[in-house]
């Protein structure tokens, strides 16, 4: 599988749901 893949998406859903908690 593509692990690197998989941690950049949650890497990108982190930073989505801190900016949305900084909002």
């Amino acid at each position: 599988p593509d692990s690197d893949e998989d941690i950049k998406r949650l890497d990108d859903f982190a930073a989505a749901l801190a900016q949305a908690v900084n909002a």
